[in-house]
């Protein structure tokens, strides 16, 4: 096993459970209003009713795009790295460019509320 391949596979697997985990506590809507954690969009910031609906549904969308994070990382064992950029490159940004979309979702949502 080559080291690009177990550093790349344990920061996607390792960043797609952070996020899910994350996300548990703003699924149950145990997170009141605050200025640290949570979606903090303006709308959010309303109501406390706003708060948990906008919390909940950034929740569900962040567990959702996890999943592909994490597939990408199991997906490093069986390809090996190491002799190609463009793979190397794919591995280690396309992750980090997945966990926006759920952001974004999250944003529009709020702005068709």
């Amino acid at each position: 096993m080559h080291l690009i391949n177990s550093i790349l596979r344990w920061l996607d697997i390792g960043t797609g459970f952070l996020f899910i985990a994350i996300s548990i506590p703003l699924l149950r809507g145990s997170v009141p209003r605050n200025t640290f954690y949570g979606f903090r969009f303006r709308q959010s910031f309303e109501s406390e009713a706003k708060w948990q609906q906008i919390n909940t549904y950034g929740a569900k969308r962040l567990m959702y795009w996890s999943v592909p994070i994490v597939l990408v990382g199991i997906g490093t064992f069986f390809i090996p790295l190491q002799d190609n950029l463009v793979l190397i490159m794919i591995v280690s940004v396309i992750p980090q460019l997945i966990v926006l979309i759920p952001f974004w979702e999250t944003y529009r949502h709020t702005r068709s509320q």
